[in-house]
């Protein structure tokens, strides 16, 4: 999906245009300056760290912000909060909301055994709650002692370490 929007500058416009000033604050750039491919590509690398269980400032350093400066607006974390608050819910996950929408009207799962209909049913919401796999969504959902994302995957990569050493 990146690819494509990186690439694509149409659709990047169309599908991304409410969320272009949010995406500008995520990559430090001024909210006039376009919203092209150099952008796109800094900000996936906040949604990889999302996905991956990263704590807001571990993100907010991926995204060149300073969370440990002297300014309390610094340590705030703003570029990853406008991450999560507005970039991937309203368009990473819009986006992946569509495109799931047309793979399941075109109906591919069976003559295509690489495609994992659960997967493309659950992508747009992984993404959203922070999550890069089904099962890792389907364990924080039912992981009812972790207190957030973050600690969600520290579960996840406890639990698979224990199964993987017995």
């Amino acid at each position: 999906m990146t690819e494509w929007l990186i690439e694509d500058d149409e659709a990047r416009a169309e599908l991304l245009a409410d969320t272009q000033s949010a995406m500008l604050a995520v990559s430090g750039k001024p909210k006039t300056a376009p919203l092209d491919a150099q952008v796109m590509r800094h900000v996936l690398s906040g949604a990889l760290a999302w996905i991956a269980g990263k704590s807001l400032a571990e993100i907010e350093t991926t995204l060149g912000g300073e969370p440990q400066a002297d300014a309390i607006t610094k340590r705030a974390c703003p570029r990853a909060r406008s991450l999560a608050s507005a970039v991937i819910p309203r368009g990473y996950s819009f986006v992946l909301g569509l495109i799931a929408h047309v793979v399941k009207e075109v109906n591919p799962f069976e003559v295509q055994d690489d495609l994992d209909q659960q997967m493309v049913e659950c992508m747009s919401t992984g993404l959203r709650l922070g999550y890069d796999t089904t099962e890792k969504l389907f364990f924080a959902s039912d992981a009812k002692d972790a207190l957030g994302r973050v600690q969600a995957h520290m579960m996840w990569d406890a639990t698979n370490r224990e199964l993987h050493t017995s």
